[in-house]
């Protein structure tokens, strides 16, 4: 894990480094503490001064594909592999579990993000399919599904709310889709260009598109770029 200094000609502060026992598939900020999951199952709060684990909790459900933070919360939400996304409290000597939201599905849970008001929460994994969920009641709102590429279910790697509870989506066949999700309405799809690009070869090659693993949105509508 890197730990970079955005505002100061990215300078890297701080470097955690890994074994061959551990994975970080995810990591997240909460209160200026940072928080890694991975394929053990375990999640941990890092001590940034001497770069050791200071707490490990376990998943309950097995590895962890991503971390996502409950906005006006103190909660933090982990994407598990039995299918669950499992909600633990952010407490001020650890992390407490708070409860655990299921579908009807066992698919691998794989990203998970919410809404700004923290009160909906939209889950995707490994069936092609996005949850919108209600958190407080513990309840799927409304289901989205993907479709199939090449007659298989694709991955949803990555997801984004925005504030007008549009779902953003980014997924293994290199496209990212905005969807409706009071309605489930299909807004709009983009694709990626390496994808977009091989798939009108119609040979082998349209196999060979790309994942979108991480969405990220600028707070500000405007954006400002400077050599």
């Amino acid at each position: 894990v890197e730990i970079w200094d955005v505002d100061n000609e990215w300078h890297q502060e701080l470097v955690i480094h890994g074994s061959k026992d551990w994975s970080v598939e995810t990591l997240a900020w909460c209160q200026n503490r940072l928080f890694t999951a991975g394929l053990n199952g375990v999640i941990s709060e890092w001590n940034l001064v001497d770069l050791s684990p200071r707490i490990e909790v376990d998943s309950y459900g097995g590895a962890v594909w991503h971390l996502a933070v409950r906005p006006g919360r103190q909660q933090i939400a982990a994407a598990c592999e039995d299918g669950c996304i499992r909600l633990f409290n952010v407490l001020a000597d650890g992390l407490q579990y708070a409860k655990c939201l299921t579908s009807q599905s066992s698919a691998r849970v794989l990203s998970v993000s919410f809404h700004a008001d923290g009160y909906w929460m939209v889950a995707g994994g490994v069936d092609g399919m996005v949850r919108l969920w209600n958190v407080d009641e513990g309840t799927v709102m409304r289901r989205i599904t993907l479709g199939q590429v090449h007659k298989e279910d694709v991955l949803v790697w990555s997801l984004a709310v925005l504030q007008d509870l549009t779902v953003v989506c980014g997924d293994s066949a290199g496209r990212i889709q905005l969807w409706d999700g009071r309605h489930g309405a299909l807004l709009q799809v983009l694709l990626d260009f390496f994808w977009q690009s091989t798939v009108k070869l119609e040979c082998v090659l349209r196999l060979q598109y790309t994942s979108i693993f991480f969405l990220s949105f600028s707070p500000s509508p405007f954006l400002s770029l400077s050599p």
